[in-house]
């Protein structure tokens, strides 16, 4: 069996939200960082509304991205373990 026959497949109009939650956030570490306006927030203040810039492009996007997260990872761990 080649590497193509075990690869998943994935229909064409379905886009995993974690690749759209990265389009919008950077993680590194214990900081997230918005893609827009470059500001970070610490998993310690992960109870609080993200600080974007002033007419950031991504302000309306999640108040809390940490939390968005970590949703989005319980999700695909679900997912991994079902058959």
């Amino acid at each position: 069996m080649n590497k193509s026959d075990t690869t998943p497949k994935v229909a064409s109009d379905h886009r995993n939200p974690l690749l759209d939650f990265a389009d919008r956030w950077e993680v590194d570490a214990d900081i997230v960082r918005c893609r827009s306006c470059g500001r970070g927030q610490q998993t310690s203040w992960m109870n609080y509304d993200f600080p974007h810039a002033a007419n950031c492009h991504n302000e309306l996007a999640e108040r809390n991205p940490w939390k968005t997260l970590a949703s989005l990872l319980n999700a695909l761990a679900s997912n991994a373990r079902q058959p």
